[in-house]
């Protein structure tokens, strides 16, 4: 069987849990993972000593809230808009 005919029927794999350092590649920077779970908005699915993952399903539900015209509280808790 040649490569290509092997290539051509090769079942691609997305996975379903990613790394940090994967998630802040789909969510475009690893400030905005930082501010999306600092926000409570995504928590890591496994959060153990040396292994963290998050759920793709759960980003892309993040970046559907941001398309919609949600924002992220700032810093000190308040959301764009709101005045102390």
């Amino acid at each position: 069987m040649k490569l290509a005919d092997m290539l051509r029927n090769t079942v691609r794999v997305e996975p379903m849990l990613v790394r940090p350092d994967q998630a802040a590649l789909i969510l475009g920077s690893i400030e905005l993972l930082d501010d999306l779970t600092a926000a409570g908005w995504l928590e890591p699915v496994v959060n153990r000593k040396r292994l963290k993952l998050f759920s793709v399903a759960d980003l892309q539900g993040c970046v559907a809230r941001l398309q919609a015209g949600e924002s992220l509280p700032d810093e000190a808790g308040l959301t764009p808009g709101d005045h102390p």
